[in-house]
Parts: C-alpha cells; sequence; structure tokens
C-alpha cells in the first residue's frame, strides 16, 4: 500500500487503451495512453508503461494423504518502455511537476503468441499497466491493469491433415440375454478435419437398423486436453454424458513434470431414435460457438487445446453393443481453400460458408459472469465461460 502523503499527491493514475476495439490479432498495434495526474511535485525516478502476456497454470493433488502443488508459467510478452525520466537502474531522481499528463506508445504485437483462454486449471492473459518509480526506500506507486484480449491465428491450409478425409464404417451384432435379436450399421464421414471458428461442421452418416431394438445416434463437439507425453506423470479430469456421441474440447495444463486434462462438451446434435427394420442419414451441421478458441491457442504454450467430434449410437439394450466414433478435429480463423466431395452432404457452398471471427470472452466476462448448470443442446449454444461448470459426471485418471 502507498503511504498516505504519497496517495494524496495523485488524483488519478491509470492505462487506457486507443484503439476502436478491446480484441486484437497477432502482428496488430495496440496504442496505450497513460493517464496522469498530479496534484502536488513528486519526485520520481521515472515513469515506465509494461505490456505483458502470459499464460499461467495452478492446481493441487492430494495422493496417499499428502498434498502437492502445481504451478508454471510462460511469459511470451515482457515489453517495457521508458515514458518519462530513468530507466529501472537508476539512482536519479527527477521532480514531476503538478498537472495532468498523458504518455502515449504504440505497441506490435508479436505473431506467434497464443488466444486468450480462461480455464479452470489456467489462463492466458493480456494486460498493459504503468509504474511508478521512486527511490528504494520509497514506495512505488503502480496503476490498474488494463486488460485486452488476443485472437490466435490458424491458417487451416497450412494445419497437417485439415484437409483428410474421415471414413468409418462398422456393423455390430445386438444381442439381449444371449438372445440374438438382429444388427444394425453405420457409415461416418468428415469431408475434411479443419473446420473454422463459428463455422459449421457437418456430421454426415448412415444408418441401417436391422435389430429388434431402437438405436439413437447423438454426435458431440468437444473440447479436450492435449496428451502430454513428454511429462513423467499425468492426472485426468473427465467431463462426460452418459451414452452419447460428442463433439469435444481438450485441454492440457503442464507444470513441473505433469499435465491434468479436462474436457467439456461445447455443442452436440442427436436424432429421434430409429425403429427396428428403419435407417436414418445425417447431413447435420453443428455450429461452433464463435467464442471457442483455435486449436493449441494458435501458438505453443503450457496449456494446449484439442478438438474432437465423437459421434455414439446407442441402442436400447446392453451398453455393449453401442458403437462409438472419435476423431479429432482442428479448428481454426482462416477456412480451407479446397472442400472434399460427398455423396450424401449438402451443396460444399453451405459448407464453406465463413462467418466473422468473434473474440473469446475478455477478462471480466470471464472472471464475472455466473456458471450455468443448464445443460445445452445444438438450438442455445453456450459461451465457453458459460460451460465451464458444465453439470456432467467426472471421471479421475492417474497415469
Amino acid at each position: 500500500m502507498r503511504s498516505p502523503n504519497t496517495r494524496a499527491k495523485i488524483s488519478y493514475f491509470l492505462v487506457t487503451i486507443n484503439n476502436d476495439q478491446n480484441v486484437f490479432n497477432p502482428g496488430d498495434e495496440i496504442s496505450l495512453t497513460i493517464h496522469l495526474k498530479v496534484l502536488e511535485p513528486l519526485k520520481v525516478r521515472g515513469i515506465h508503461l509494461k505490456i505483458c502476456g502470459q499464460c499461467y497454470v495452478l492446481w493441487g493433488d492430494k495422493r496417499s494423504g499428502e498434498s502437492k502443488r502445481y504451478e508454471g508459467e510462460d511469459n511470451f510478452i515482457t515489453e517495457r518502455k521508458v515514458v518519462w525520466g530513468e530507466e529501472g537502474g537508476s539512482e536519479r531522481e527527477h521532480v514531476l511537476s503538478a498537472g495532468e499528463y498523458a504518455f502515449t506508445e504504440n505497441y506490435i504485437l508479436p505473431l506467434e503468441i497464443p488466444s486468450s483462454f480462461e480455464g479452470k486449471y489456467g489462463h492466458v492473459r493480456y494486460w498493459a499497466k504503468a509504474k511508478i518509480y521512486r527511490r528504494n526506500w520509497k514506495q512505488d506507486i503502480s496503476s490498474e491493469e488494463s486488460h485486452f484480449s488476443v485472437n490466435g491465428v490458424i491458417d487451416l491450409n497450412e494445419a497437417p491433415h485439415a484437409q483428410e478425409v474421415v471414413i468409418r464404417s462398422e456393423e455390430k451384432s445386438v444381442c439381449c440375454w444371449c438372445c440374438k435379436c438382429g444388427s444394425y450399421s453405420v457409415v461416418f464421414r468428415l469431408d475434411h478435419r479443419g473446420f473454422v471458428i463459428s463455422g459449421p461442421i457437418f456430421i454426415m452418416a448412415e444408418i441401417s437398423n436391422n435389430s429388434t431394438n431402437y438405436v439413437t445416434a447423438t454426435a458431440y463437439l468437444i473440447m479436450v486436453n492435449i496428451d502430454s507425453i513428454y511429462y513423467q506423470s499425468t492426472i485426468s479430469v473427465i467431463n462426460m454424458s452418459y451414452k452419447t456421441p460428442y463433439k469435444e474440447q481438450k485441454t492440457t495444463f503442464k507444470a513441473e513434470n505433469s499435465s491434468i486434462k479436462c474436457k467439456v462438451v461445447i455443442a452436440e446434435s442427436t436424432h429421434e431414435s430409429i425403429k427396428p427394420g428403419g435407417s436414418d442419414i445425417w447431413n447435420d451441421p453443428i455450429l461452433i460457438p464463435p467464442e471457442t478458441q483455435p486449436t493449441n491457442l494458435g501458438a505453443s504454450t503450457i496449456i494446449g487445446v484439442d478438438y474432437t467430434i465423437q459421434f455414439h449410437i446407442q441402442t436400447d439394450g446392453c451398453d455393449c453393443d453401442d458403437i462409438k466414433f472419435k476423431e479429432k478435429i482442428i479448428l481454426g480463423t482462416v477456412p480451407l481453400n479446397m472442400i472434399a466431395s460427398s455423396s450424401i452432404m449438402l451443396p460444399n457452398d453451405e459448407c464453406t460458408q465463413q462467418t466473422p471471427l468473434i473474440a473469446p470472452p475478455s477478462y471480466d466476462e470471464c472472471i464475472n459472469k455466473p456458471s450455468s448448470s443448464k445443460l445445452y443442446k445444438q438450438d442455445s449454444l453456450p459461451s465457453y465461460s458459460e460451460i465451464q461448470s458444465y453439470p456432467l459426471h467426472q471421471q479421475i485418471t492417474r497415469i
């Protein structure tokens, strides 16, 4: 805390972002202004502006009655600019006269930086703050942090496997108490693995039910943690809905030779059950929520974000008769130039329709917005901040 005398000499001290927006892409120029009003002359060494980008992770673990804390950070932006006075190491003081001051600085964001992100065990945040440096025995004065957001960039045309076609098929016999009840079959297809954020993911499938049971298919988009194969131990916290196919987002937080995983269902679609002897064809779009971050946040950090589509066909009999297809996909910001065709797919122009990229949730939205306990369906897409407390069964796996 600053002394009362020092606080009385300053009316306000803050940093503002001059751009018309608070969301930026890597490589953008950001304009920042330090606003300062001094009521009485003040001796200072200098006034500095600091621009920061940081990935931070923290979690705890209890094993055999012993608690352990895991913490790690990656500071990929630590820019400091002297706007008035001396460098930080100098002991020379200057008198800052009473009056109003405005110091404006421009800064070009680096190209290889990740998207802003707020997760259960970690975050990626960007901010700017100012600091008045005084003599060693005096208290330095800091402004509040001024936060801004960054959208990471992934060009799907440059991503490996983004144009890869996915075709899966399987036939399964249905049994009930050792009695054969026929079989059902499914052909599942994705015309490519790369999809643009806020656009559709078309799920294509043909299902034939030659059994005496009802069959139900569901598709999910899931955010999932990335496996940390170079780390000595792994802790997995997995949120899953029971007996359903899903699009999955997976997030991996890494620190001190360990990692932790959490899964969040961010979108889903389902059809009515197929009667015995019936069939069903899928040409369904699952819309990617516009707040979704690109795969791996667009750059390498200690937080990895991956996505999968899971297609789950279940019968009203035994769980062992279910069919599950799980395929990794890539979410980016620049759409593919060439899209493969499919005999059961809607026209290509509907699949490649691009909507404007929308910013990830702001710092204030992620911190202050209350979590929701609602189970979200495709007709009411949630924001990422709304599904952090997705009310699904938790399964913990240690490796």
